[in-house]
């Protein structure tokens, strides 16, 4: 318990980097938007700003697509 709680004020008051690529506990910030079925940005789409935090994400497979991926600038 000591630990867990110990990671979470690590979190919450911790240096914020911006490391190359994505890993399984990271908060990843940046803009989503909106693409057709092929994969293509939909003109007037929906568009924001957001973050994410995986910890929090219970779809391991939208998760898996974050990890691994690489910054964008």
């Amino acid at each position: 318990m000591i630990d867990q709680y110990a990671e979470d004020i690590a979190k919450r008051y911790g240096k914020m980097i911006s490391p190359d690529k994505v890993q399984e506990k990271d908060l990843v910030y940046g803009t989503f938007q909106e693409l057709d079925a092929k994969g293509v940005v939909v003109e007037g789409g929906v568009t924001n700003q957001a973050s994410v935090s995986l910890d929090a994400l219970k779809i391991k497979k939208l998760k898996n697509q974050f990890i691994g991926s690489e910054k964008v600038l």
